[in-house]
């Protein structure tokens, strides 16, 4: 027999399935691999001993037994959420799951020092932590799959609903040849650099840093 916490991973993601029409998006949504959600759903066939997913159909469709474990699988994992709110309220703890979008470069060293001192006073919370590169983080963030986002600048567009806070600051620095023509002027050269071609790894970082040189030379 599977041990329980299996059965309630594979209710998890059959239902992600049920939910997204898509093993890709249930994947996404679930932070799982692809090929794990597949797995995962073709050994609860197996053990339910019938087709779920009409898979001739695009969307998929629920068979009548997926419809059937579909209605169980909420209930199972309705109750166990009922249970844990009910205890989170007894403990008066915060209790919940936390989406943490980042990228690579910072995150080794700055993401463990904030998870820090959470992990110890609300422990109850879970993080679960997201990498991507900013453009997909921003994408990811506005459609509502991660609730934190770590980026290296502000937002490109702010609204009511959306809060930023700046966690560090760095020197923007120009690295060019001692014979290139920005060696000739002072320093700060803000809105100099916007003048020449700028090379960058990340696509919208350039533009950006542009608009921060424009901004502070009419400063």
């Amino acid at each position: 027999m599977l041990k329980t916490e299996d059965q309630l991973e594979w209710f998890v993601l059959f239902l992600a399935v049920v939910d997204t029409s898509s093993f890709g998006a249930a994947a996404e949504a679930t932070h799982r691999s692809q090929p794990r959600v597949s797995q995962h759903v073709a050994a609860l066939e197996r053990e339910a001993g019938g087709v779920l997913f009409d898979r001739r159909k695009r969307p998929f469709a629920l068979t009548d037994a997926g419809g059937a474990l579909a209605d169980h699988a909420r209930r199972v994992l309705g109750e166990l959420h009922a249970a844990e709110e009910a205890m989170a309220a007894r403990r008066r703890t915060a209790r919940g799951v936390v989406t943490l979008g980042r990228y690579p470069s910072p995150s080794a060293a700055f993401v463990p020092r904030v998870l820090g001192g959470p992990a110890r006073t609300t422990p109850d919370i879970e993080v679960i932590l997201s990498d991507h590169s900013i453009p997909v983080l921003d994408d990811a963030f506005a459609a509502g799959r991660i609730d934190v986002c770590l980026r290296p600048l502000p937002p490109p567009r702010i609204s009511k609903s959306l809060r930023h806070q700046v966690l560090w600051r760095e020197p923007l620095v120009v690295v060019h040849p001692p014979t290139h023509p920005l060696a000739a002027l002072p320093e700060p050269l803000a809105i100099a650099v916007a003048e020449f071609p700028v090379c960058s790894r990340a696509r919208r970082l350039p533009r950006r840093c542009c608009a921060c040189c424009a901004a502070a030379a009419r400063r």
